[in-house]
């Protein structure tokens, strides 16, 4: 039997020094919560007073150890050559293998070749009306900017009593350039509004007949809840990509209606 050594010492209420052989701890707290702590490790101590039952808890982060590994020798090779299975790459973080798979990109005709011999001389006609529509439209704008300068000068001095009495030279000025600016406003909406191409198509029945139903089969795909305008597609790299997929496609969502065109009556 091995001799042991402690001597406790009350430093302040609550707090004890304690001295043994294995070092100097300290002990915080008492029953029925105490707190130890050592040069090597710390404890925690749950005690019922009188009953003579306690429960000691480690908190020094220590670990269980864990069970060495066993080691097993290799198994026997079977006596046929196992078939050979190729490494599959290791994707660097960040990065995606690059395919060379070609793409095959998808382009609609040129509108030379979907206007036909008889509809070209009216296809520049709205071109040019087009451009003319666009002109006339920014130079709209601007007047409109002009007006609205004009009127705020002229009703700031219109609604007042002084200035307009005082000034009566520039007051008639202003009331000329918002005249002005409202007239010049009022042409350019009109040569916009004017700015169109009066049509009269007449077809045949035997034409009129594919047209309509056309029509009708344009109608019912505009109701569509999803309409894809395919734009490319590959074949897919199965084995680098880990895909079972046959072919990605690049595409995008569009929308279809029936509508009118302001350049067209």
């Amino acid at each position: 039997m091995g001799w042991r050594f402690r001597q406790s010492f009350k430093v302040i209420p609550g707090v004890r020094l304690n001295l043994s052989k294995s070092g100097l701890s300290c002990s915080i707290g008492g029953a029925p919560l105490t707190l130890n702590v050592g040069p090597r490790r710390v404890y925690g101590t749950a005690s019922l007073p009188g009953t003579g039952i306690s429960y000691k808890q480690r908190f020094d982060g220590s670990e269980t150890p864990q069970p060495a590994l066993l080691a097993f020798p290799p198994l026997a090779s079977p006596p046929s050559s196992p078939v050979a299975i190729p490494a599959a790459p290791i994707p660097v973080p960040g990065s995606f293998p690059v395919s060379t798979i070609p793409v095959g990109e998808v382009h609609s005709a040129s509108t030379e070749v979907l206007t036909s011999e008889s509809l070209k001389e009216f296809k520049q006609l709205i071109q040019a009306t087009y451009a003319e529509h666009e002109d006339i439209s920014c130079e709209l704008e601007t007047a409109r900017q002009e007006q609205q300068r004009a009127s705020q000068r002229y009703i700031s001095w219109r609604d007042g009593f002084l200035f307009k009495k005082l000034f009566k030279k520039k007051f008639a000025q202003r009331k000329a350039a918002s005249e002005l600016a409202d007239a010049k406003f009022s042409e350019l909406q009109e040569q916009l509004r004017l700015t169109t191409i009066a049509a009269h198509v007449e077809i045949e029945r035997e034409q009129a007949e594919p047209y309509f139903q056309m029509r009708d089969a344009f109608a019912s795909l505009s109701e569509c809840q999803a309409i894809w305008d395919i734009k490319s597609f590959r074949a897919a790299d199965k084995f680098h990509e880990r895909t079972t997929v046959e072919a990605r496609v690049c595409r995008t969502h569009v929308g279809f209606s029936l509508g009118s065109c302001d350049l067209l009556q």
